[in-house]
């Protein structure tokens, strides 16, 4: 499995996405209170490290697994580097939302990274 594979793979494991939302919400409602430095790193340091863990070669045979399963062809097809990128700018609007305490602009940032793991429904 080539590096580029399991920087996709890496990102259907079921550990990376509740890393990642666990820390994604927890930074915005630090980031809703004001609290940037904490925010910065509950929001970032885990996710880094769980990727930096799972795309090592450790774990490539769990990963393996992923691009065989159903949820890892979806993801082959449709997450593209531009729905990765529409991901993050879902997140950078979830986190400015919170820092300006914009319900709105937080939600919206929710449905951005919704729609574009659901890309490949639409």
């Amino acid at each position: 499995m080539t590096l580029a594979e399991r920087v996709l793979y890496h990102q259907i494991h079921p550990a990376k996405l509740l890393i990642d939302w666990t820390a994604g919400l927890v930074a915005a409602g630090l980031l809703w209170q004001h609290h940037l430095a904490s925010a910065l790193v509950v929001g970032l340091l885990p996710p880094v490290c769980a990727s930096a863990i799972l795309i090592s070669d450790y774990f490539e045979p769990a990963l393996q697994h992923y691009r065989t399963s159903a949820f890892g062809r979806y993801v082959a097809r449709h997450m593209t580097r531009g729905m990765q990128g529409l991901r993050l700018v879902g997140l950078v609007l979830i986190w400015w939302g919170s820092w300006h305490q914009r319900l709105a602009v937080a939600a919206l940032g929710v449905i951005v990274v919704l729609a574009a793991w659901a890309r490949g429904l639409w």
